[in-house]
């Protein structure tokens, strides 16, 4: 029984250790700059269900459809990390904006 608690404080530790290492990595995928936008991604990554992140992550990444339903507008920030805007059709642009930059700051 003692192993068994052993192994799984090992692999929180661990978890721990990583998260701390990509921490940086990853704000910089979200364009966390501020000190606000770093709170929201670090709250984020605490309540995300992380089979679906990856699940999400995934399909979004493999998605080979170029059709596009002719009400459905694409808006999409030119400094967005996670997805460069270079690789996509948007129907409007945003201007030096990321994933967590909000209405009011454009």
């Amino acid at each position: 029984m003692d192993e068994d608690r052993c192994l799984v404080e090992a692999e929180q530790n661990t978890t721990g250790r990583i998260f701390q290492i990509t921490e940086p990595f990853q704000n910089m995928m979200l364009g966390a700059q501020s000190r606000e936008e770093k709170t929201i991604a670090a709250q984020y990554r605490k309540q995300a269900n992380k089979k679906y992140v990856s699940w999400a992550v995934k399909q979004a990444l493999n998605w080979k459809s170029d059709w596009q339903h002719p009400r459905v507008y694409h808006i999409h920030g030119d400094n967005d990390k996670m997805f460069p805007i270079g690789k996509l059709k948007p129907t409007y642009t945003v201007k030096r904006r990321g994933a967590l930059h909000d209405h009011e700051s454009c």
